[in-house]
C-alpha cells in the first residue's frame, strides 16, 4: 500500500510540472502572436512607403524575415518539431531477385 501512495505522489507532482509546463507554453504563444501583430502592423504601415520609392527596401525585408520566424514559431508543435530520421531504404531493382536468368548480359558483338 505504501507503495502505490508514493507512486501517487510521484504522478501528481509530475501533473504540476506538465501543468506549469503547459501554462508556460500558452504564455510564450500568447507573446509570440502578439509580437507577429506588431510586425504585421508595421509591415502594412511600410508597404505603401516601399512601393513609391520613399524608404528603403531592406528594412521591409527584414520585417518579412521577422514575420516569418514568428509564424514558425506559431505553428502547432506536431509542425515544429523535428521530425525522427527516416531509415535509409535499399532502392529496389528494377529486376525480380527471384528468377535467377533475370539479367541477361548484353549482346556482344
Amino acid at each position: 500500500m505504501a507503495r502505490f501512495r508514493s507512486e501517487q505522489t510521484i504522478l501528481k507532482w509530475r501533473l504540476e510540472q506538465l501543468d506549469q509546463t503547459l501554462s508556460g507554453l500558452r504564455e510564450q504563444e500568447a507573446a509570440v502572436q502578439k509580437q507577429a501583430e506588431v510586425v504585421k502592423d508595421e509591415l502594412q504601415g511600410k508597404q505603401s512607403p516601399v512601393e513609391r520609392g520613399l524608404i528603403n527596401r531592406s528594412d521591409y525585408t527584414e520585417l518579412l524575415g521577422i514575420d516569418a520566424d514568428l509564424l514558425g514559431q506559431a505553428l502547432p508543435s506536431p509542425l515544429n518539431r523535428q521530425q525522427p530520421a527516416r531509415k535509409s531504404r535499399k532502392p529496389r531493382s528494377r529486376w525480380n531477385a527471384c528468377e535467377p536468368n533475370a539479367r541477361k548480359k548484353p549482346l556482344q558483338n
